[in-house]
């Protein structure tokens, strides 16, 4: 793809990638201009319309970035730096959600448990909210359902946080957590 970026990097642009899985999933880079990394998932929409519901059951929690240590969106000491989240979430299809992870912030490993609500658009993008104690704040995660329904590719909307990652769901999993020693 051959584009110009808006602000900050308003200049020709080149995003190369692949194609896998029938067409249906894409991973691109940002190949010029050089001197960043920007890559970007994409995984074909295959349903219409989304309600609630279509939020259900188990999903594997895989989420990694940076949170920022300094400047006007500082984040507290003891969970600045690079960051990545992994775990299971569990929904009940009806605007509420519980997680346990193991947060890794800037190596300080954490083991989290939460509960949030969510949301869902007709148009399939959802909105899931808890408050952190690691963070001392309310956070919010948003996303859009790819596939039929099992995966969702999400960002942190909140200041300071440049964290993104995927909600995939545990199908066949039987509903068991992994103990891995």
């Amino acid at each position: 793809f051959d584009l110009t970026l808006p602000v900050p990097i308003p200049y020709p642009s080149k995003f190369e990638g692949t194609l896998s899985k029938d067409g249906r999933q894409m991973v691109l880079m940002l190949t010029i201009p050089s001197g960043t990394e920007i890559i970007g998932q994409h995984i074909k929409q295959e349903i219409a319309f989304c309600g609630v519901g279509d939020f259900k059951g188990s999903y594997q929690v895989d989420l990694t970035g940076t949170v920022s240590g300094t400047g006007f969106y500082a984040q507290p000491a003891n969970i600045a730096g690079q960051f990545r989240q992994l775990g299971r979430l569990e929904s009940d299809g009806d605007g509420s959600f519980s997680a346990s992870v193991f947060s890794n912030y800037n190596g300080r490993i954490v083991q989290e448990s939460f509960a949030g609500t969510y949301s869902i658009t007709s148009e399939c993008f959802v909105t899931l909210k808890y408050n952190s104690v690691s963070a001392g704040k309310t956070i919010t995660i948003y996303g859009a359902v790819g596939g039929h329904g099992e995966i969702v590719m999400v960002t942190l909307p909140t200041a300071g946080w440049g964290v993104s990652g995927t909600l995939r769901a545990q199908e066949g999993f039987g509903g068991e957590q992994l103990e891995i020693r």
